[in-house]
């Protein structure tokens, strides 16, 4: 046997030796205009998004976190993602905190979190469009494929919620990681480096979001698929058979472990071991997960009554048809897919469950003849299926029933089907292949006019809200943040309104009886609200510090200023960063009626801790001040307000402390 022919039957297991070929100078041309190509459709279809306030989840994993506020990575990465506790947590992603700390670091405008987000968003695609080139070369059918994936609207929460940033995070980390373990030209085995390199990736995706773990499955179906390919092409030497051409691809399959697999194999467990560590659990328990969000994994809780098993497995192939339906047409979208807008299957008649059956078949028929061909279309189903199965409630159960964000990756693989199924196989004529441009053009434009038109739905919390009620009207949980939105636009009887309605689906909704609570007491109904709220708590919204600034809130005003104390007191030592529980726990304890009532001493404690916990509010500094005084230690609060003033954010507010405290002191 020759050298070369040794050389080809050693590597082939590493490389599709017909389609891994050298790049030459006129194909780093098109690389360059591919990539520009992808960076301007990507800021083109998403660019709008940059403007838009706050959303959902970033009221609390941004605006709320302390950990984010003080970069204090320590405490991102030894803690689980939530700040506080109750339902939600059991989740572990310290790169995506840490991103959002650096963000805040630099600047506190929303834009310049989506900013980061659209970049790696536009990264993602980058590395889809070099994974499909180095696997086909095939420049058409990649490009497609990243350009497709770039303006595909079920990216449009992801892009709009920053806390998304994880699904983001993590679909690029992938992508990128698949394609470093690609061997770079025809007879080239994946060197140690990129090995290693990919291995850095798939920690790092990981670290965004645990959904990242899928990565090894979808290596092990691209190598698969270039097996399959490589058998077809001719590409294999003749003697097969031959003994020694068998070790050889036996040694090469081993090198590639080594190489590839050994590291990816690292990196997981030690993964798993950190999550542990700071979790406790691999993954989480029924028990951990609100059945208002996920029926799949307690149909129980929303009182859905039916065959155990159907509901259990039933659902998850339901929503199956809807996770295809949102990928080929991205019409009706909704960043909400909780309880009612999912329901658990209760029966085989089922409309759902037929039409997850029949998504079911047509994946394993269209993977049997792209398997038969060697069509790159078994890549894309093979990521698109094998990055859906762990988000699907099927492997485990995760926090949710459905999102639109857990088909950020998926998408992926939708794309480079609907790529290579347009743009695949020889040309009749230019007619033909002008006709396929056509289509992938008339593709491109639908998908970025409605991503464009999506984001302008995030332009306000009740635009969205409104947009996503109309969506999806069955669902509790959108009912409560159309009437969140209301409350904070002052419109308070329509908030009391849309949070009854909310409960009318659902009336074990802690947030819905916290808003409804919230919109009481602005209409003066206390007896009302104090109910609403405890009943809030009652159902598991415990863990919400507003809550309980709420129910401290609607005692005083009742006049119970022993009960609001005792309420605050109890509460604090339970959340170590509740720094308004303290700080309105220390000024009812200044300014309780009846007097016998006020403590100084006990006032000072806490309002010192709420300043330790936020040392740039203002008002908190204030309250501790006020404590002091009032406690005769004047000289102490002189000094306190000396060594802190720096520390309080705004100019306004240090000369406005200042101004007060000098007139006290005189």
């Amino acid at each position: 046997m020759s050298h070369a022919t040794e050389r080809l039957g050693a590597c082939h297991a590493g490389t599709n030796l017909e389609q891994a070929v050298s790049h030459g100078p006129a194909d780093h041309v098109v690389d360059r205009a591919a990539v520009a190509l992808i960076l301007a459709l990507a800021f083109g279809a998403y660019a709008n998004a940059l403007r838009n306030p706050w959303h959902l989840d970033d009221n609390v994993v941004i605006l709320r976190d302390r950990r984010v506020h003080r970069a204090d990575a320590w405490s991102i990465v030894s803690q689980e993602y939530w700040p506080g506790g109750g339902f939600g947590n059991r989740v572990y992603r310290p790169l995506t905190t840490l991103t959002l700390a650096a963000n805040w670091a630099l600047s506190r405008e929303p834009w310049t979190f989506r900013l980061v987000n659209l970049l790696l968003h536009a990264g993602a695609g980058l590395a889809l469009y070099a994974l499909v080139r180095r696997l086909t070369d095939r420049p058409p059918v990649a490009l497609a494929a990243a350009l497709l994936y770039v303006v595909h609207p079920i990216h449009t929460t992801p892009m709009n919620q920053v806390v998304d940033r994880a699904d983001i995070g993590a679909a690029a980390c992938v992508l990128t990681a698949l394609w470093l373990m690609q061997p770079r030209r025809a007879g080239e085995c994946v060197g140690v480096v990129r090995g290693v390199s990919a291995a850095a990736v798939f920690a790092a995706g990981l670290l965004f979001k645990e959904n990242a773990v899928v990565l090894p499955l979808l290596a092990l179906g691209c190598d698969a698929w270039r097996w399959r390919a490589s058998r077809l092409s001719g590409a294999r030497p003749a003697p097969l058979r031959n003994a020694a051409v068998q070790r050889a691809a036996g040694a090469a399959w081993a090198r590639r472990a080594l190489r590839v697999y050994v590291p990816q194999t690292v990196v997981l467990a030690g993964y798993l071991c950190l999550r542990v560590a700071v979790l406790g659990v691999v993954a989480r328990s029924a028990g951990d997960i609100n059945p208002l969000d996920n029926v799949i994994a307690n149909p129980a809780g929303v009182g859905a009554q039916g065959d155990a098993w159907l509901m259990r497995w039933g659902t998850p192939v339901a929503l199956l048809s809807l996770a295809a339906r949102l990928l080929a047409w991205p019409v009706r979208l909704s960043w909400d897919y909780s309880y009612a807008a999912v329901t658990p299957v209760v029966s085989w008649h089922d409309p759902g469950l037929s039409g997850g059956l029949l998504v079911l078949g047509l994946i394993v028929v269209s993977a049997v003849i792209a398997w038969r061909r060697a069509s790159v279309v078994f890549v894309g189903g093979a990521l698109m299926v094998g990055a859906y199965s762990v988000v699907s409630n099927t492997v485990f159960l995760i926090g949710a029933a459905f999102a639109e964000r857990y088909l950020m990756l998926p998408c992926a693989g939708f794309c480079l089907c609907v790529a290579a199924l347009v743009l695949g196989g020889a040309s009749r004529s230019r007619a033909h292949t002008a006709a396929r441009v056509a289509v992938v053009i008339v593709l491109l434009a639908a998908g970025a006019s409605r991503s464009i038109i999506r984001n302008l739905d995030f332009s306000t919390p009740g635009r969205l809200e409104l947009a996503d009620v109309a969506s999806q009207p069955h669902s509790s949980r959108l009912w409560k943040a159309a009437a969140a939105a209301a409350l904070n636009a002052g419109d308070n009887a329509t908030a009391f309104e849309r949070a009854q309605h909310a409960l009318s689906i659902f009336d074990r909704n802690p947030e819905a009886w916290r808003i409804l609570g919230l919109a009481a007491m602005r209409l003066n109904q206390l007896d009302p609200s104090l109910e609403a709220l405890l009943k809030s708590v009652e159902y598991g919204g415990g863990h919400d510090e507003t809550l309980h600034v709420a129910i401290g809130q609607a005692l005083r005003m009742k006049g119970d200023y022993r009960a609001a104390i005792e309420w605050l007191e109890a509460h604090a030592p339970l959340d170590r960063n509740a720094a308004t529980v303290r700080n309105n726990l220390a000024w009812y304890l200044l300014t309780a009626d009846p007097p016998e009532l006020r403590d100084p001493g006990r006032a000072c404690r806490h309002a010192a801790e709420a300043v330790e916990i936020e040392p740039a509010a203002a008002d908190l500094l204030d309250t501790y001040l006020a404590a002091l005084h009032a406690a005769g230690r004047g000289a102490e609060a002189a000094a306190v307000l000396e060594r802190r003033l720096p520390r309080i954010e705004g100019a306004a507010a240090r000369e406005a402390l200042l101004r007060k405290w000098d007139r006290a002191a005189d």
